[in-house]
């Protein structure tokens, strides 16, 4: 079954690492130098911060003071000093250095020689190969179809590979869980702890059943970024700029809903209210995976300008994450709570609290001074204006005097 879910999800993971470098996938840093075959940290530099990078082969030799997320459609080789974790997918690995913290690495072909700190996870479509120099100081999970171990590794194994073998060298210091075709007799003292053997058993209906959900995974997501890219994009912008904002609303979603519920339909009224907010609720949750896995995608291929090449890479680190024992419990609660938290942010990116006072009365505009001045005012004006107006050498005109009593009677006389 495993080796059916790994081939699926190897292979597909090399199909997006592979249209990566040709998407323009390539983000720049000043201390990495950029060549036609991929990026290479060179050997003497050191990097201060996080590196996340997608090529077609990634080859670091310096020093990292961060962590590396990387994705390289050819070869991934790790001969420098990384001091966080190393989440890279890539069709044949090869870490001759050292790791400060944990491993994630899924692939084809990987070969660890060198030293992790941490916990190492590694799934593999073809063969796996732990040198007798390497070194693993905590637990160690490995899922491959070919296996063979020969380091030191520090606490617990788990091991499922359809061929495993087991070096002279190899010393496990806690307990060991394997399944393989056939059992292994280890020497005195390899192991410190126990001891757990299970045989591989095809199960194909439930390898099948695995790759139904990550198809629907995949289409789903598809059909999200190809109808609403831009919103897509949007709802990784949210998450990266307020993160504790996110968390608490998918937090609140998914534990307040179902008790909001519960209680309405106590009564008649509010069944029908607790039916709806119920589709909705179930809508959220099922929405909460694509947005989920573009965010990882926009992490992880943050180079990368294709909106859907970032959905696709996103859906497939995320399946190779759920493969992983402990890491799959965190993956799944993380796109449970953050892509809802992303989805709710995103309902209500852009929604203003509606105001429940009234607005004052806007203050009348102030009158012009003209219109504040009295009528006798404005006649005055409108006169001394005039007068103004009248030309200086103008003579005013004569006026005509209305002839008096007296006057009108003398010259009735004069006529007799």
């Amino acid at each position: 079954m495993k080796r059916v879910i790994f081939g699926f999800i190897t292979i597909t993971a090399l199909a997006v690492l592979g249209f990566a470098p040709f998407a323009n996938a390539q983000q720049g840093n000043h201390n990495k130098q950029s060549t036609d075959i991929g990026y290479s940290l060179p050997a003497g530099k050191k990097h201060s911060g996080n590196i996340y990078t997608s090529s077609r082969n990634i080859q670091i030799n310096g020093n990292i003071e961060g962590s590396l997320y990387c994705a390289a459609s050819s070869v991934l080789v790790i001969n420098g000093r990384v001091s966080g974790d190393v989440v890279c997918l890539a069709s044949k690995v090869i870490i001759n250095g050292e790791i400060g913290q944990d491993l994630r690495i899924a692939g084809s072909d990987i070969s660890l020689k060198g030293k992790v700190n941490g916990d190492a996870s590694i799934a593999s479509l073809d063969k796996v190969n732990l040198a007798p120099e390497s070194t693993i100081s905590k637990d160690l999970q490995i899922y491959g179809s070919s296996t063979e171990i020969s380091g030191e590794i520090g606490n617990n194994a788990y091991i499922s590979s359809h061929n495993l073998k087991a070096g002279n060298m190899v010393k496990i210091g806690g307990d060991l869980s394997y399944s393989s075709v056939d059992e292994i007799n280890f020497a005195n003292g390899q192991v410190k702890g126990k001891i757990n053997y299970s045989q591989v058993q095809n199960n194909d209906n439930a390898a099948l059943s695995v790759i139904m959900i990550m198809l629907m995974l995949l289409v789903l997501s598809m059909i999200v970024v190809l109808v609403v890219p831009s919103r897509v994009h949007r709802s990784s912008e949210i998450a990266k700029g307020n993160f504790i904002t996110v968390i608490l609303a998918g937090v609140a979603t998914v534990f307040l809903v179902p008790i909001v519920a519960i209680l309405l339909t106590l009564s008649v009224i509010g069944i029908p209210v607790a039916i709806v907010m119920g589709f909705a609720y179930v809508i959220i949750l099922i929405m909460s995976a694509p947005f989920f896995v573009y965010l990882l995608g926009s992490i992880l291929l943050s180079g990368v300008k294709n909106i859907p090449l970032r959905m696709l890479g996103g859906v497939v680190f995320f399946v190779a994450l759920c493969m992983i024992p402990f890491v799959n419990v965190v993956a799944i609660l993380s796109s449970l709570f953050i892509g809802t938290g992303i989805v709710i942010r995103l309902i209500t990116d852009g929604y203003k609290m509606p105001r429940y006072t009234l607005n004052p009365p806007a203050p009348k505009p102030p009158m012009p001074d003209a219109l504040l001045d009295t009528s006798d005012n404005q006649d005055t004006d409108i006169t001394k204006n005039s007068s103004e107006a009248t030309p200086k050498d103008a003579k005013p005109s004569a006026k005509k005097k209305t002839p008096s009593k007296s006057s009108v009677k003398s010259s009735k006389k004069e006529s007799e």
